[in-house]
């Protein structure tokens, strides 16, 4: 069918070649190999590369092109045809790019040391970066490490390329446990090339294999300031954090407000409440989230001794928190301290049944529950709420005793 469209072609164009200046068998030539070429190119743009090797088959028999021969045994390749590509390759071949098919087809076929002894030839004629980095790898797959890094070496002798001194490093720490000079390789490359996502995420991951949180933050930060990647930023956050270090992470956050989350958490953490407040409001501010509200009043109500000012501020951001989402946790808060401080003591209660409408069984509301009813003075039904509470807590301990005692004296009145 291929060859009657041609020959159709070919009719079409001698019916015009009255009308051109070039010699017929010139057209002719150039319309055929330009057909073969389309059809090629378009048979390897659908997949079909057995279909275009045989294309460029024709195309060479035309016209004897090592590009046109290239194209042959690339498609041969990617129709992993690999017994056919490696028969039709003399170990001989002059051309280098032809013999590289060879050597990638042996390593498919997991022929790996004829692919070895081949690609250290032909990386010993070359002394190219791409065949010494092909015979790396494929040490690298016969397991022979030291041969693996010795090419590696020779590429990046040659070419300071990322990807090479990546496998060079690998080599290196993973499989020969060299790993100070693996460290000290990126370190050298990073600092006088640049700190890139790969390199210094290898690094990174380096030092994070070795516990060493200082070589990871010192290299993230590096990473951070050449790239301003909010993941990176989110890490450097998280580090600051695990070492506890609220001084740096102040600083970090000042330039690098999304990362307030992790500053509130550090703070929480070291039970700097003045400070967490203040970092909640503004996470507030900036999010409209009631979570942060809530948590803004939370940690002021932990200042202690609290005054009344204070009070009032936690009570009113705690009140427009739960109008906002009326979580559990911050509507039995909320009741809490309001019963707590004699304040609206029915309406606290409120919010604490509330709460027990989502969480029936919570020690600590049913805790609070009991204690509202204690502050009304109907001292039977906090005892009877009270004492369904299974939980050994010292506060609701306290509050046990409390409430029996204000039975007790009852009875004795």
């Amino acid at each position: 069918m291929f060859r009657y469209i041609i020959a159709v072609c070919l009719l079409f164009l001698a019916g015009c070649s009255t009308h051109s200046q070039m010699k017929p068998n010139v057209v002719s030539d150039n319309f055929e190999q330009d057909t073969y070429m389309l059809v090629a190119l378009d048979a390897s743009s659908r997949g079909k590369f057995h279909l275009a090797s045989s294309y460029y088959q024709e195309l060479y028999g035309l016209n004897p092109l090592e590009e046109y021969r290239e194209n042959i045994y690339i498609n041969l390749l990617l129709a992993q045809e690999y017994t056919r590509l490696i028969v039709e390759i003399d170990d001989s071949e002059p051309n280098s790019q032809i013999l590289r098919f060879k050597i990638k087809a042996l390593v498919a076929l997991q022929r790996l040391r004829e692919a070895s002894e081949l690609s250290v030839k032909l990386a010993g004629e070359t002394k190219s970066v791409e065949d010494y980095q092909l015979t790396g790898s494929i040490f690298t797959l016969l397991n022979d490490h030291e041969s693996a890094l010795k090419y590696y070496e020779s590429a990046y002798a040659i070419d300071q390329d990322e990807q090479i001194l990546n496998a060079l490093a690998v080599t290196l720490y993973v499989n020969l446990q060299r790993k100070k000079e693996a460290i000290a390789q990126l370190e050298t490359h990073s600092r006088i090339r640049g700190c890139s996502e790969l390199i210094c995420g290898r690094l990174a991951g380096f030092y994070s294999d070795l516990g060493d949180i200082d070589g990871m933050l010192n290299t993230y930060l590096r990473l951070f300031k050449s790239s301003k990647d909010e993941k990176i930023a989110a890490i450097i956050a998280q580090l600051y954090e695990y070492r506890g270090d609220i001084d740096s992470l102040e600083k970090f956050v000042d330039q690098n407000p999304n990362q307030r989350e992790a500053l509130l958490r550090l703070l929480s953490a070291k039970k700097e409440y003045k400070r967490a407040s203040e970092v909640a409001f503004e996470l507030y501010e900036s999010s409209g989230s009631a979570t942060y509200l809530a948590q803004s009043a939370i940690f002021l109500y932990e200042l202690e001794p609290i005054d009344k000012r204070t009070l009032q501020i936690v009570i009113r951001r705690l009140s427009q928190a739960v109008r906002i989402t009326p979580e559990p946790m911050f509507l039995n808060y909320l009741g809490y301290t309001m019963i707590e401080h004699g304040i609206d003591v029915e309406r606290a209660m409120e919010y604490v049944k509330e709460a027990l409408l989502s969480e029936p069984d919570s020690s600590y509301y049913l805790d609070s529950l009991a204690w509202g009813y204690y502050m009304l003075g109907e001292c039977e039904t906090a005892k009877s709420v009270i004492d369904s509470i299974k939980d050994s807590d010292p506060e609701i301990k306290e509050h046990k005793i409390m409430i029996d005692s204000c039975i007790e004296d009852k009875e004795f009145r």
